[in-house]
């Protein structure tokens, strides 16, 4: 039986948030998954302290039951605020390690933690010790399948990671103790390479997306670049964004090469041979300052290594009927949301969408544009063999993988549209109508008539399953397109809201 024969199919979204998953994980009424926390995180904790007790009067201790195959080895939410507890009151005597191994400094902010310094100070010696991943601190032997399966970047803040899932958990209503699979926890640190076959169909990765009722990916920025865009902003009259993006760009060069931390990207047989994105002819300096400069500026975080590109494709275009892919990130200690659809907390008497565009509207703009930008060619690897893996496994859909993750984001950015270039703005509109995107939910924001009439031609006919278009102010010319770009060319279309319109006649 193949792993994708026993996917859990999802006879409808609604039954993600109001049903029981596959795999017998209860999902919580409103408000029980952060006070499911508590109840759980107990469970974990003495588990976690029992064994680190034990292990710091025994290092030769092997008694943790193992788990056959990474895929199984889930984490929950409660066993991570446990390991988040732990890292607050442990980091001050972590090391941060260069790439080559070497010290870079002792004593790491807790703000700072990210994935990398977990697996040097914690992943990695555990495993030495034990022979275990952290997830099998927990599982007593028992295999969990996935519920959610997480997409991140390691150079993440582990804080930060946490709040995203607690967010999640909470607007998905899955609770504390819901299998979530993440690559770092799952996979033995000690031994990655024996647990990375060469076939991708027989990877962790793909097996545990195919298991998973949702992915959740957590998109950042590196902090640098970040708070380098915050800080062109103006603070008096607004200067023109060509000029904030020359700003930044300045900025980040003189600290990119003086900052240690940030290494230098390399482009070597040590990273596939992979190249930089290259930004089409019309960016220029002149009309908008989309160089390739910027491209490298922007580089870093979620999107820039290659098992993020599998992730995506995974998750956005290979993944069967129903499948959910919410898109979070935390800006100054806030958590924002680009869900994949409606949330339950959405639904009023004609299952109001007003929240979701108050969502997307708060999304990182950095972020936004950085995954506008989002490029296969340009993704690093560690191992030139899983590059090349994933890259035969992907094929020839490399060019969907991008449009779909270019447009999946754009789509959330029609509230920003203002706000972006001119050619970021080209780049979203021929994306959508290349990407398989399945849902497209856009709501109550103002954007031209021009705009709304690109957006309905732009529309991914052939794979769309649903769409809602509600307070647009589309007109009868911008249906009549919208019903030329459907025609019979729609088979999976299953929902087309056109709510609070001025439209005449249907």
């Amino acid at each position: 039986q193949t792993a994708k024969s026993h996917h859990p199919r999802l006879k409808s979204r609604r039954g993600v948030v109001e049903g029981r998953a596959r795999g017998g994980v209860p999902l919580p009424p409103p408000g029980m998954a952060r006070n499911n926390v508590s109840v759980a995180q107990r469970v974990a904790q003495e588990k976690f302290a029992r064994t680190m007790a034990h292990l710091s009067r025994n290092p030769e201790l092997r008694k943790v039951p193992k788990v056959a195959g990474a895929e199984y080895r889930c984490t929950t939410l409660a066993e991570l605020e446990v390991l988040l507890e732990y890292v607050r009151q442990h980091c001050h005597t972590w090391k941060r390690f260069n790439r080559d191994g070497s010290v870079a400094f002792e004593g790491i902010p807790f703000e700072e933690v990210n994935l990398y310094d977990v697996n040097k100070n914690l992943l990695t010696p555990l495993g030495e010790a034990m022979g275990v991943c952290f997830a099998e601190l927990f599982m007593d032997g028992e295999p969990r399948k996935p519920h959610v399966f997480v997409s991140h970047a390691w150079g993440h803040s582990l804080k930060e990671t946490v709040e995203a899932l607690r967010q999640h958990a909470e607007d998905r209503r899955y609770g504390a103790d819901a299998p979530v699979w993440i690559c770092a926890f799952a996979i033995r640190q000690h031994d990655v390479a024996s647990q990375i076959p060469p076939k991708i169909e027989a990877s962790p990765f793909y097996l545990a997306v195919q298991m998973a009722m949702m992915t959740l990916i957590i998109a950042a920025v590196e902090k640098p670049a970040a708070d380098l865009l915050r800080a062109s902003l103006p603070t008096a009259a607004p200067a023109p964004l060509p000029g904030l993006i020359a700003r930044f760009l300045g900025m980040w060069a003189w600290v990119r090469a003086r900052a240690t931390r940030l290494p230098p990207r390399r482009r070597s047989k040590m990273d596939g041979g992979l190249t930089p994105p290259q930004a089409p002819a019309h960016m220029s300096e002149t009309d908008g300052g989309l160089t390739p400069a910027l491209m490298s500026a922007l580089d870093g975080g979620w999107g820039s290594r290659m098992w993020c590109v599998l992730e995506a494709y995974l998750s956005l275009v290979a993944s069967p009927e129903g499948y959910l892919t919410d898109i979070y990130s935390v800006e100054d200690g806030h958590v924002r949301r680009l869900t994949d659809g409606l949330l339950q907390n959405d639904d009023g008497d004609d299952e109001y969408v007003g929240n979701k565009a108050d969502r997307d509207k708060l999304f990182p703009l950095v972020v936004l544009m950085r995954m506008l930008l989002f490029a296969l060619d340009s993704a690093r690897v560690s191992e030139v063999k899983d590059g090349k893996n994933i890259m035969a496994h992907i094929g020839s859909r490399g060019a969907v993988v991008d449009a779909t993750v270019r447009a999946t984001f754009f789509v959330a950015a029609l509230a920003l549209l203002d706000q972006l270039p001119r050619e970021l703005v080209d780049v979203g509109f021929v994306a959508l109508a290349a990407s398989h995107l399945r849902r497209v939910v856009v709501a109550s924001i103002d954007i031209s008539a021009g705009a709304r009439l690109r957006l309905v031609q732009s529309l991914p006919a052939a794979y769309l399953q649903e769409i809602k278009l509600t307070g647009l102010g589309l007109c009868d010319a911008d249906v009549k397109a919208l019903g030329d770009r459907l025609g019979t060319a729609a088979p999976h279309l299953r929902v087309l809201w056109l709510f609070n319109n001025r439209i005449a006649d249907l």
